[in-house]
């Protein structure tokens, strides 16, 4: 369950009118990469995106960079044309951006499903048994997305929780169950995980199903054609005989039609309590 936040830019050099119209960006909080190890499948993942989507070969180049800010850094610098992002950077960036989703990734790692708050101690019950008391979460590195999504501005979690920021995704478990912490936020892999890492724990609260992560294009600097060749691309990369060992190395399982709906309700929750100001379904 080791999860690195890494954040992979990817340079294409040729074959648009759009400077970094076929750049393309991942980021994302659970691939356990490092810039030696993710490079010969970040290649190998762009040479056949490159075939099925009918670019020259060789066009694109890539990079791995260490967080968020970093693929800031790269989307200002490049102008990129694609990306894949974890669901608050979407949410955050996308009218900035002038993002449009274009697929769904597939894949336990990029999943969450729901988020679910479980304690050790029998005394603490509800959300409200919770106020002042120390969460443990791997998941609060956009607290305005766990407070206007997971919560459902229901709930600000710097202001009503001691937050205790974890890095690797069985600490908030071990931490509970050590007494370090009197809950854990925890999304659905690390729920499945719990009966071997912390047995005793129990769940007191559990989230709306949280938004999918999206393939998105950056429309000002991508080209309707080349959205159009990589988004029938993409759905077959990983069924390919080449893709299908490379999707499984990204812990990808295939990338999926957009649920809009499931992308609507997540703006509309983020955006009541002031966050981005218009969403991809109305635009």
């Amino acid at each position: 369950m080791r999860r690195t936040v890494i954040a992979i830019v990817v340079f294409g050099v040729a074959g648009t009118a759009l400077a970094g119209g076929r750049d393309f960006i991942a980021e994302h909080a659970g691939a356990g990469a490092n810039a030696t190890n993710a490079q010969p499948y970040i290649d190998q993942f762009l040479r056949i995106a490159e075939s099925l989507s009918g670019w020259p070969a060789n066009s694109a180049k890539g990079e791995w960079v260490d967080d968020m800010k970093g693929a800031e850094k790269a989307i200002a610098e490049r102008k990129p044309g694609f990306a894949i992002l974890d669901p608050e950077v979407f949410l955050e960036l996308r009218k900035k951006e002038s993002l449009e989703p274009i697929a769904e990734v597939k894949g336990k790692t990029f999943n969450k499903g729901h988020y679910s708050l479980v304690v050790k101690d029998a005394a603490l019950k509800s959300l409200a048994d919770l106020k002042g008391k120390k969460v443990s979460s791997n998941h609060f590195a956009s607290p305005k997305y766990i407070d206007k999504v997971g919560f459902d501005g229901k709930v600000d979690i710097e202001k009503d929780f001691v937050v205790v920021k974890a890095s690797a995704p069985s600490k908030p478990l071990k931490d509970v169950e050590a007494g370090r912490a009197d809950a854990a936020l925890i999304d659905d892999e690390q729920l499945a995980a719990m009966k071997e890492i912390a047995p005793d724990l129990k769940v007191i609260w559990t989230s709306a199903a949280l938004p999918p992560t999206p393939v998105v294009a950056f429309t000002k600097s991508s080209t309707p054609a080349d959205r159009a060749a990589f988004g029938k691309a993409l759905p077959k990369l990983c069924a390919d005989p080449k893709g299908k060992p490379v999707c499984e190395s990204m812990f990808i399982d295939t990338f999926a039609p957009v649920d809009k709906s499931a992308f609507s309700a997540a703006e509309k929750k983020y955006d009541k309590l002031g966050g981005s100001s218009k969403s991809s379904a109305e635009k």
